[in-house]
């Protein structure tokens, strides 16, 4: 199985989810989040699990180097509910020291089913997840796309990104 997003791929489908920095719970169609400028998004299995965490803190710390490569956007997207996230973005955001990614929940795994991301832990108790994966999207359009298995982080790697974008400028 390759659940990895196609470059030239259009992301346009779905609702996801996140709770503002005033505490309102708001709904974003992923067309409205990804339509306009340059986005970098990743996403794992388990936010608060030891890899999801280390991936998030990883982007979160390499954000000033993202954003000035030319990105206007950096976000987490993980199946789970806007409240998990929120927390999740806190934690995150206490343990690398900077405040520039943004976590949307994908509550009910519509965007990752609809993208292939998608995988079924339900017989270990864990329901529907996601493979660990990282995209570069630029006015809806996939211009990179890299996917690891849950249990690792490689070609999702924010050095990936990071190379990606350099050679891009």
């Amino acid at each position: 199985m390759n659940p990895q997003i196609p470059v030239g791929r259009v992301i346009d489908l779905g609702q996801v989810y996140r709770i503002n920095d005033v505490d309102i719970h708001e709904s974003y169609t992923v067309n409205s989040i990804f339509g306009e400028g340059r986005t970098v998004v990743f996403g794992g299995p388990a936010p608060f699990s030891k890899l999801d965490t280390q991936q998030a803190v990883s982007y979160e710390q390499a954000s000033n180097t993202i954003l000035a490569l030319g990105v206007d956007q950096i976000i987490g997207l993980y199946v789970q509910d806007a409240f998990v996230m929120k927390e999740f973005q806190q934690r995150v955001r206490d343990l690398a020291g900077t405040d520039n990614v943004k976590f949307y929940g994908d509550g009910d795994g519509f965007f990752i089913r609809n993208y292939g991301l998608d995988f079924d832990f339900t017989y270990q108790g864990l329901s529907v997840r996601s493979w660990r994966w990282a995209a570069v999207v630029f006015n809806g359009r996939v211009e990179y796309s890299a996917w690891d298995d849950f249990q690792l982080i490689e070609k999702t790697a924010v050095e990936q990104v990071l190379e990606f974008l350099k050679n891009e400028t």
